[in-house]
């Protein structure tokens, strides 16, 4: 089985943070799909593009429910691979 990446938010600007965001949020799954990397979470990301989706982050140490367009945030974080 593929172990989840740990994909994390190195920065985060205005419409990221307005989406619910923080840094160093850790990103588990996007609309119930684990996100094993960057490549997992934009193709999640691209296949709806403008609909509402649910993104469940790890925040110091608790899971966390985000629903937004994630979308339509666009460049409005920067994410990293931990190796």
């Amino acid at each position: 089985a593929q172990q989840l990446s740990e994909l994390r938010l190195l920065a985060c600007d205005l419409p990221a943070a307005q989406a619910g965001l923080l840094v160093n949020d850790e990103f588990i799954s996007l609309n119930g799909v684990k996100i094993y990397g960057t490549e997992t979470f934009y193709e999640t990301l691209i296949a709806q593009p403008a609909a509402p989706a649910t993104l469940i982050v790890r925040r110091a140490g608790a899971d966390v429910t985000l629903q937004e367009t994630f979308y339509s945030v666009g460049g409005g974080f920067v994410l990293t691979e931990a190796d």
